[in-house]
């Protein structure tokens, strides 16, 4: 006859890998659902902001007619949509490069936090992940840690961690492995999502440090976007598109790597992924044409 202790472990164990696994699907549900929200406000900003030039062409024709019927206007507030047609109208020529170049910044800052968030989750989930050695070796200030909760500590290691491998100095999708193969969760990335997510951290760099006027760095480091220093960067619709497509396929295949170190099945995600590669695929075409 088996021991209790002997019968449990495998029980906690199962009950372990479906707490993890439950909690990175919800956790990618849910940074999905925000990644396209963002999306979503993008475009219904650039579709508003295109219909400016129109309303102050009503405002000043119902001014007209009430400068005939003796009626006042309100000079002031036609002032005001004339400048704000006039900038939307620079925008829509230009393509929205501002809007979109924000949009850029925000779904790479949430990328991260996805990441950082998953990570938090599964050693929550795991304490296993907790004996790591490379974890272990982290420093801590002793006085900080024992104030925090215990999610608040996990973050904190988790920050230390990205400080001592240099992560956070490493350009595209290496920023991210560096920390995931800590955890052995690296591996395999498709050429098409690598090379866009290595254009959008540049590009997102450049937009926060150097107020999106092309450097050196961005100049040799994405020589495919043939920019010269000083130019000016401008992300349109279509790479906008292009990097949340790259950040959907990755933050998927990171889910199938955990789903897999558990030995979970995997169907589900798989058709995910092959969906957004597809997606990819056409996008590519789309830039083609």
């Amino acid at each position: 006859m088996k021991k209790e202790t002997d019968i449990s472990r495998p029980i906690a164990k199962n009950l372990m890998t479906h707490q993890i696994i439950e909690a990175a699907d919800d956790r990618f549900t849910n940074f999905s659902h925000a990644l396209l929200d963002t999306c979503h406000l993008v475009e219904l900003s650039a579709k508003g902001i295109s219909h400016l030039p129109i309303l102050y062409n009503v405002q000043e024709v119902i001014d007209d007619y009430n400068n005939d019927t003796g009626q006042s206007n309100d000079k002031d507030k036609l002032k005001k949509a004339k400048e704000e047609a006039e900038f939307a109208k620079n925008e829509v020529e230009k393509g929205f490069p501002f809007l979109y170049g924000q949009g850029a910044v925000s779904i790479w800052g949430q990328l991260e936090a996805f990441i950082e968030d998953l990570l938090v989750d599964c050693m929550e989930k795991d304490v296993e992940l907790m004996n790591n050695q490379i974890i272990q070796k982290v420093k801590i200030v002793l006085a900080q840690y024992d104030s925090m909760s215990e999610k608040e500590r996990k973050y904190y290691i988790l920050d230390n961690l990205q400080r001592d491998l240099q992560s956070k100095f490493k350009q595209g999708v290496t920023q991210f492995e560096a920390i995931l193969d800590v955890f052995k969760w690296s591996g395999n990335i498709g050429d098409k999502t690598r090379k866009d997510l290595f254009e959008l951290g540049n590009i997102r760099n450049n937009l926060v440090h150097r107020r999106g006027i092309a450097d050196k760095r961005l100049v040799e480091s994405c020589p495919w976007l043939n920019m010269k220093i000083g130019d000016r960067i401008k992300v349109d619709a279509l790479s906008f598109h292009r990097y949340t497509t790259a950040i959907m396929i990755y933050t998927a295949v990171i889910i199938k790597r955990i789903i897999v170190c558990y030995g979970d099945k995997t169907t589900r995600i798989d058709n995910l992924i092959k969906g957004l590669l597809e997606l990819q695929i056409s996008e590519m075409r789309d830039n083609a044409q």
